[in-house]
């Protein structure tokens, strides 16, 4: 990916309301890129560090994406650190009925204790289907994500995400459902616009 390609997004979600999402290449190296993730209001900002391998593309801290490597609660402040992680995030020969799988271990630290995490993200692409953004109409390939979280071995929630990838741009269409505790966050975003130097 070029440095400073850019995706702009509309994004919704049923806790934060509407919204707009930017992601931008802001490094670019020979073994893959950094790209930053940001909402209109600035209170979200990741720096998401990608690896390019033959066999795809690895997001190596995948948990900072649901938890921005960092939660409050009323004990005060957990850090949450990736401490090593195995599989692919998307696979480089993208194709219809193709499955792959990414497991990722952590650590959540608070106050006064450190507790062990792991998420498996499954994944299949599903196909082509024609999706209609703001953008324009695509045909894009539709990859659905199960994410099954455990912490200190028990279950803590599970993830459903479907994302529509384009060749050539990227994602132009993502629908998350997220079940962690009681709690259903459901978010969406949107391609609005798409900028490659």
């Amino acid at each position: 990916m070029d440095e400073d390609t850019t995706w702009e997004y509309a994004s919704s979600s049923n806790i934060l309301g509407d919204d707009h999402t930017t992601r931008t290449i802001t490094e670019e190296r020979d073994d893959g890129f950094t790209m930053a993730q940001r909402t209109s209001t600035g209170d979200v900002v990741l720096n998401l560090t990608y690896a390019c391998t033959d066999g795809g593309l690895i997001l190596l801290d995948p948990m900072q994406l649901f938890f921005a490597g960092s939660a409050t609660g009323a004990s005060g402040q957990a850090i949450i650190t990736t401490q090593g992680q195995s599989g692919i995030t998307l696979p480089a020969d993208l194709r219809a009925g193709l499955t792959w799988q990414q497991d990722v271990e952590g650590t959540v630290s608070g106050p006064d204790v450190t507790l062990h995490m792991t998420d498996t993200f499954d994944n299949v692409a599903r196909g082509l289907e024609a999706v209609t953004v703001p953008l324009g109409t695509f045909d894009a390939m539709r990859v659905d994500t199960e994410i099954q979280g455990a912490l200190e071995g028990e279950a803590s929630g599970t993830c459903q995400t479907s994302t529509w990838y384009v060749k050539d741009i990227g994602v132009v269409k993502e629908i998350t459902i997220s079940g962690i505790g009681a709690s259903a966050i459901e978010a969406a975003i949107e391609l609005q616009s798409y900028d490659s130097p």
